[in-house]
């Protein structure tokens, strides 16, 4: 169950959330040199008076949240960033240059000053970037079909024309400029909606491309409020709240109000960092607050209060660890020697309550036998598997748990008799000899047609190639072979 306590904040976390509320520079303030430039709108007053007095606008940029065990390293190239004066409708141009960012390490509402500018007073209320794809690095945890690196080069990175010419976002609550005072504008990219994975990162086949969609979020820090939690693993221990642990990469999503979290996209995303935490800047108004991670349940907090330059501290969130059942699914091959195993595709899977009827969870082997029934609660179930052509297997008192490892389920393959007759083209028998190899190519029979060209060879439920040859004749035929009891005989004819 999800639970909400009090948790006291370490002082380098508190002066981080300082930091937000004053709209400074956090974490890795100094990774890209930020240059600033005048833009179209810099005019001077009436002829002979001096021009007024110029603001600062810093920019910087923030990431949401992205499968990060499966990304070393996701890298935009930002060319230029303006801002629209609304008054005048001219745009200034605040940075131009090529900073290339890294996304992954920039969490846990840590951001990184891109550009600090002198800008004539107004009243902001867009931005326009133009931005570059820089490469995606996928770690040793994902499965990929080439290379862990995509680039545009390559052509493993697809990149939209369009982001070339300017991709304008409107800022979140106007950004007013005064006149020697400074102002921050917070740019959001959005890594989970950015790249976007053609193909499982955790299976096979893999991902063999990435699209590069750019996705900002642009937020006046100085009319915004923060965010602040911290998210916490029971580590599958409930009643033991010592031995929990922070999370990290934990995603928080905050929906304003009116808006359905089931179907509607975040006002805010971020992932938790290093010792779990986040902070991140809102809008004022009222939000709720859904916080999941991979293996846990996910905890929602309704009317959560945002308030003009305060942070709103939720405190930690601790939520629940699920556990699961693993395992491969594996055909006997109707013998006692597990060396002529082979996985079972398409085999259901069901989970019971220990010693009862009801179902907590179901999935289907995959082409390597393999399943996993994830989101239980850590304890002893009955499972059960089935699959055409083998007997049902119950096992009981199976444990699951966070860390579950894949155990092996044999099933016990029903036999079939696979009966053929081997003609030549005018119908007459033929002498040949038949050797039959299961998937894995394996060799499981290897004999001769009688006089009258018939054969007859029991196997157990599989896949198999039947060839047949007889002098420089020869013909090779998949079969399917679904045992059952009493065998039943499958009949075969095959012309050379």
């Amino acid at each position: 169950m999800m639970q909400v306590t009090p948790k006291p904040r370490a002082s380098s976390f508190s002066r981080r959330v300082a930091g937000a509320l004053a709209g400074l520079a956090l974490g890795l303030a100094a990774g890209v040199a930020g240059c600033g430039g005048g833009g179209s709108s810099g005019a001077t007053g009436d002829a002979g008076a001096p021009p007024p007095t110029a603001a600062t606008l810093r920019v910087h940029v923030t990431d949401a949240p992205f499968p990060f065990p499966y990304v070393a390293r996701a890298t935009v190239v930002v060319h230029e960033v303006a801002v629209h004066e609304r008054t005048t409708d001219a745009w200034e141009v605040v940075f131009a240059g090529a900073a290339e960012i890294d996304l992954v390490p920039l969490t846990g509402g840590v951001q990184q000053l891109l550009a600090e500018a002198a800008i004539p007073p107004g009243t902001y209320d867009r931005v326009r970037l133009v931005v570059g794809a820089g490469e995606v690095e996928l770690t040793e945890d994902a499965f990929v079909a080439g290379e862990r690196t995509f680039t545009v080069a390559d052509g493993t990175l697809a990149f939209p024309s369009g982001a070339t010419s300017g991709l304008k976002v409107r800022i979140d609550g106007d950004l007013v400029v005064a006149t020697s005072l400074s102002a921050d504008l917070l740019l959001d990219f959005d890594l989970a909606r950015n790249f976007v994975f053609n193909g499982p990162v955790d299976h096979a086949p893999g991902v063999r491309r990435v699209l590069f969609t750019p996705v900002v979020r642009a937020t006046n820090v100085s009319s915004a409020g923060t965010l602040v939690l911290a998210v916490a693993t029971d580590a599958g221990t409930p009643d033991a709240p010592a031995d929990d642990l922070p999370l990290v990469g934990a995603t928080v999503r905050a929906f304003a109000e009116g808006l359905d979290p089931s179907s509607d996209p975040p006002t805010a995303s971020v992932a938790t960092d290093a010792a779990g935490e986040v902070a991140t800047s809102l809008p004022p108004g009222r939000y709720v607050v859904v916080v999941e991670a991979e293996g846990h349940a996910t905890a929602t907090l309704p009317d959560v209060a945002i308030v003009v330059a305060n942070a709103t501290d939720l405190g930690t969130v601790t939520l629940r660890a699920t556990a699961a059942v693993r395992g491969i699914v594996s055909s006997d091959a109707a013998t006692e020697d597990p060396a002529d195993d082979v996985p079972v595709a398409g085999a259901d899977v069901v989970v019971r309550a220990a010693g009862g009827a009801e179902v907590v969870g179901t999935a289907v082997t995959d082409a390597n036998g393999g399943f996993q029934v994830a989101g239980l609660a850590a304890g002893a179930y009955d499972v059960q598997v089935t699959a055409d052509g083998f007997e049902v297997l119950t096992v009981v008192g199976v444990v699951a748990s966070p860390d579950a490892v894949a155990a092996s389920y044999r099933l016990r393959a029903y036999v079939a008799t696979l009966r053929g007759t081997v003609t030549d083209a005018e119908g007459l028998p033929v002498v040949a000899s038949v050797v039959v190899a299961d998937a894995g190519g394996t060799v499981i029979a290897a004999v001769a047609t009688a006089d009258d060209g018939t054969f007859a060879v029991p196997l157990p439920t599989g896949t198999y190639l039947v060839t047949v040859a007889a002098g420089t004749a020869m013909v090779v035929r998949e079969v399917e072979v679904v045992g059952a009891v009493p065998s039943p005989v499958i009949d075969l004819t095959l012309q050379l």
